[in-house]
């Protein structure tokens, strides 16, 4: 006979494998163009950016993991990835453009996965970006079991779980949209996933870096998001072949509704 232990978790397995994500997503401020496809004319731009964090720098907030003792023995100083700033500099923001002449034309999405992991139960990287149809890949490192909510409401919610060292995750998403992606086995499990009809967007990394290449000359509206802080949105012209520096800072952004 099934102990009660074991039968508790193969129904909250069940209960997990049949959930569907409800929460609202937001539909990135861009153009959804089906133009021709573009071809190359050799005299592609780059913007290359610094974003900047300022005003006071807010306490990186420590992760309970106490209640599974897998998680707490293999990640013992997990903190949250909400607002992360290194030297003034801040990380995980999405920038990525809003309008202008190169997201006119459609693209071809990378065949290459994304690949998104979970492991000392929490999700790696914390912000996932990709086109339209590319793949995503989700794995685990973990020996515990996971659930994978992905929260979208423009593409379809769905919630997946995964047993240790189980057969990867494999999604696309057909519509632009920055949604959630949470856990129904951890409540400290949270990540986002930006999805883009084009290839023009990047991360911010730890140094506040990011860059968005390949664009034909003209004027661009270029849009930065963030989890926390919220939008905001900056103009920059660029020409042939030329490598635009550009700076943001967090004391411009403005609040979601």
């Amino acid at each position: 006979m099934i102990g009660k232990a074991k039968l508790f978790i193969l129904i909250s397995l069940l209960f997990m494998l049949g959930c569907e994500g409800k929460v609202v997503g937001r539909k990135p401020d861009t153009k959804v163009v089906t133009g021709p496809k573009y071809v190359s004319k050799g005299d592609e731009a780059k913007i290359v950016g610094l974003f900047k964090y300022e005003g006071a720098i807010p306490e990186t907030a420590p992760i309970d993991m106490s209640s599974d003792e897998i998680c707490k023995q293999k990640n013992p100083n997990a903190t949250s990835e909400a607002v992360v700033v290194n030297n003034l500099m801040l990380q995980n923001v999405i920038v990525y453009v809003k309008d202008g002449p190169a997201i006119q034309f459609s693209y071809d999405p990378p065949s290459e996965p994304f690949l998104l992991t979970q492991n000392g139960c929490q999700y790696r990287p914390h912000i996932v970006v990709l086109q339209t149809n590319q793949p995503l890949k989700v794995t685990t490192e973990d020996e515990t079991i996971h659930n994978i909510n992905f929260q979208s409401s423009i593409n379809k919610g769905f919630s997946r779980s995964q047993l240790p060292k189980g057969a990867p995750v494999v999604t696309t998403f057909s519509k632009p949209e920055i949604f959630p992606l949470r856990s129904n086995q951890y409540a400290w499990m949270r990540a986002y996933v930006g999805v883009f009809t084009h290839p023009f967007f990047d991360v911010t990394d730890k140094d506040g870096r990011f860059e968005i290449e390949g664009l034909m000359p003209g004027e661009y509206t270029i849009e930065a998001w963030h989890e926390k802080l919220g939008i905001q949105s900056i103009k920059v012209t660029v020409g042939a072949n030329q490598t635009k520096s550009v700076e943001m800072t967090s004391a411009d952004f403005r609040a979601v509704n």
